[in-house]
């Protein structure tokens, strides 16, 4: 049976047509029209390089359960009419032995629950075939998948997608791609929330680890043993310190149950951070030295991620600034080779982001924190002027919730949970230290490696799309295991108490740092000066 080029033949609703002989099959090669409930039966091969119209429940039977080839050589299947729910069964093999086309409408104004046009095979689907789909006015779909074409196995069925009136990969508040399920047994449209609205939880959750393990680094307070004579064995002192560089985190982020995307985000930083203290050295039982003060600091930096589409290419780019104000209290202690401190810190740190496309406009999102951090070391003297100092220590970061506005369209906001970071990290310092030829003067050189662990929970946060959409959760992970290397020098000078004014001791150091995994790469230079008077 054929309907040969230029031609068109008609099935009408409720009709059928069976093919009959010992050569059951069907060729089309111009037009054919079918308008369901109506069936094509009796075949063993359905061939097709015309134009085959299907509206409604169209089925193709076959004449032995099993034997049917439906094969769409190099023709068009056209499904869209402005309607969907049309839908093509097929007892049997669905084939592309040419590159074949499909036409499918979609709906999406009920929000999670779109319906499309389907091709419904119950045994294999095979060859190439280009799905084109068009979008019906109205809606956004989430995170709840459109069956398009369903098949007992299409692990042999090659998808081209491209779509009319949505936007396929990228471009929009929703992103939509084209996907076999895992079974491989459903081509499904996905709807996922645009992936530079997920990366800006992402962004926050990189830049407060990042701020939490790098730019404030759990680092003691700069307080040094007292090389001078005190009458009272007390003396009070002040430091400062000057931080700068550039970081580089990655950290999955998932939207709505769906899969996990890396989101990167780069940052530059700088700051400034001081403190007072009074201390009192082998003045407590047993040779403690204890010194207690407060600190206080500023921290500003800005940050840029590239947003990528389901298909990795580039859409649009989120450019951030933060800026952190901090204060706290801490204490540090020494007794013989054992020395640590604790440190106990308020924060407050407001983001900025711009990204038109995705509707941030310099909108802003201040959060909160509270944290602790401390550290315990052991200085071993080896031969000669070296020395050997291994360190442990720990930070917990407490941070606040607080809401991001998208001003701009198509709009939103992103509510960010309370969330609480823990950072481990061990380390050790190999020094060289020289006693000037006065004796009133000590010149060092250090190398140290520390390998740091985030072993927080996921930073988690919820988008609502303008417009009424459902909300979406998000979670974000954090930044693992990374090592850091860092090089040094140190000086300390004691002076007389009479040409410097009242300081007694000047202690310098600068400090390069260099942190490193798949997750974090860093460059950093610190700079902190003390005087002790």
């Amino acid at each position: 049976v054929g309907n040969e080029a230029g031609a068109t033949w008609t099935l009408n609703t409720g009709g059928s047509s069976t093919a009959a002989g010992t050569d059951d099959r069907f060729l089309n090669s111009g037009t054919l029209n079918a308008t369901g409930p109506v069936t094509l039966a009796g075949l063993e091969r359905f061939a097709n390089d015309g134009t085959f119209n299907v509206a409604g429940n169209v089925t193709l039977g076959a004449a032995t359960v099993g034997t049917l080839i439906a094969d769409n050589a190099g023709g068009t299947i056209a499904m869209q009419n402005g309607a969907t729910g049309d839908v093509l069964t097929i007892t049997g093999d669905y084939a592309n032995t040419a590159p074949g086309t499909v036409t499918m409408d979609v709906d999406l104004s009920v929000q999670n629950a779109g319906t499309a046009d389907r091709i419904t095979a119950t045994g294999l689907a095979t060859g190439s075939v280009n799905l084109a789909l068009t979008a019906l006015p109205g809606g956004l779909q989430l995170q709840t998948p459109i069956t398009l074409i369903s098949a007992a196995d299409l692990s042999g069925l090659t998808v081209v997608p491209s779509t009319t009136g949505f936007v396929l990969g990228g471009g929009g508040l929703i992103e939509y791609a084209v996907q076999k399920n895992a079974a491989e047994t459903q081509v499904e449209l996905v709807g996922v929330l645009n992936p530079g609205a997920v990366g800006v939880a992402a962004n926050i959750g990189v830049v407060s680890a990042l701020v939490g393990t790098i730019v404030n680094r759990p680092s003691s307070a700069f307080v040094g043993g007292v090389l001078f004579d005190s009458p009272d064995n007390c003396s009070t002192g002040g430091w400062a310190r000057a931080i700068g560089g550039q970081a580089r985190g990655t950290a999955t982020s998932v939207a709505g149950g769906g899969l996990g995307r890396d989101a990167t985000v780069r940052a530059g930083y700088g700051g400034v951070q001081g403190g007072f203290d009074f201390g009192c050295f082998n003045a407590f039982e047993g040779g403690w030295d204890i010194a207690a003060g407060v600190t206080f600091g500023l921290n500003d930096g800005s940050t840029r991620q590239d947003v990528l589409s389901l298909g990795g290419i580039v859409t649009s780019t989120t450019s951030g600034k933060f800026s952190q104000s901090y204060a706290g209290a801490y204490m540090a202690f020494a007794r013989g080779q054992v020395f640590g401190d604790l440190q106990l810190r308020a924060d407050s740190t407001r983001f900025t982001f711009t990204n038109p496309a995705i509707g941030l406009v310099n909108d802003e999102l201040k959060i909160a924190s509270r944290g602790v951090s401390g550290s315990l070391s052991y200085s071993m003297p080896l031969e000669g002027d070296l020395s050997f100092v291994p360190t442990a220590g720990f930070g917990i970061t407490r941070t606040g919730g607080g809401t991001l506005t998208y001003s701009g369209a198509p709009g939103g906001t992103l509510t960010v949970d309370p969330h609480t970071s823990q950072v481990v990290f061990a380390g050790a310092t190999l020094a060289r230290s020289t006693v000037g030829e006065a004796g009133d003067s000590v010149t060092s050189q250090f190398v140290t490696g520390t390998l740091y662990s985030d072993l927080s929970s996921d930073r988690t946060a919820t988008f609502t799309p303008g417009g009424g959409g459902l909300p979406v959760p998000v979670s974000t992970g954090n930044l693992g295991t990374f090592g850091e290397i860092s090089l040094g020098f140190s000086y300390v000078q004691i002076f007389d108490g009479q040409t410097t004014g009242a300081a007694r001791q000047l202690d310098a150091s600068i400090r390069a740092d260099a942190r490193f995994s798949k997750r974090v790469n860093s460059l950093g230079l610190t700079a902190q000066m003390r005087f002790q008077f």
